[in-house]
């Protein structure tokens, strides 16, 4: 079944993170939280780990970005 994230929101992720990831996305998350970098090479460290996890659950992943027109958060993830 496709699918599409638009990621949103990356710094409010801990407290769902800690009660529904996996061991891997709760490791991967935790490694890009201890990072010290900008907000913006954390999202896309947090970014690569959703396209990661995606391509590990059988999926072929692609990345899109819609204008910012419409909106300044505009990373699209699709998984086919």
């Amino acid at each position: 079944v496709p699918l599409a994230v638009v990621p949103c929101c990356h710094s409010r992720k801990r407290k769902v993170l800690e009660s529904v990831a996996s061991p891997y996305a709760k490791k991967e998350y935790h490694k890009i939280l201890s990072h010290r970098g900008s907000m913006p090479d954390l999202v896309d460290r947090l970014d690569t780990v959703r396209m990661v996890a995606l391509e590990n659950a059988g999926f072929d992943v692609e990345e899109f970005f819609i204008p910012e027109t419409f909106t300044g958060k505009n990373r699209l993830i699709l998984g086919f």
